[in-house]
């Protein structure tokens, strides 16, 4: 009876030996390769700028903008980007298993002076259409006045 106990057993842990080796890795051990390139608002490349993960992994920018992560644990990440001049920007994202490949990512920077035009137009456009109308009218009222007075005078 002792010996049918132990062939049991061996057997049966045997058989879970077998199907642990089969078993799925869990998506707490698969990782992800993350790249991606760097690029200004102009679409040019960025070269040896800071690119951080949240994990705290980081890597510079190479000549053509690229950096690359490997073997990043699976799970939603901040990409933070610190520039030269100390600005930094920072992206949200999820790695999943395999590769990831994050395209260009813009780190939209204004030089100093630049104005955004959008933003100037948005504002003063409207404000000069209303002083256009405005100054129309006051024109008319004056243009009339002037015709009453030299039809009052012709009297």
């Amino acid at each position: 009876m002792k010996n049918i106990a132990i062939k049991a057993f061996l057997f049966l842990a045997s058989i879970s030996l077998i199907f642990s080796l089969f078993a799925p890795v869990s998506a707490a051990d698969a990782t992800a390769n993350i790249e991606g390139v760097l690029v200004d608002q102009h679409g040019d490349v960025m070269a040896n700028e800071t690119v951080t993960l949240s994990n705290s992994m980081t890597a510079t920018t190479g000549s053509d903008g690229s950096f690359q992560f490997d073997n990043v644990t699976v799970g939603s990440y901040d990409l933070t980007v610190e520039l030269e001049d100390g600005e930094t920007f920072t992206y949200q994202f999820t790695a999943v298993a395999g590769e990831n490949d994050l395209g260009e990512i813009e780190a939209a920077v204004e030089a100093e002076g630049t104005t955004n035009l959008a933003l100037i137009i948005a504002f003063f456009l409207p404000s000069a259409v209303v002083f256009g109308i405005v100054f129309n009218i006051l024109r008319k009222r004056k243009m009339k006045e002037q015709g009453t007075q030299k039809k009052n005078e012709a009297k």
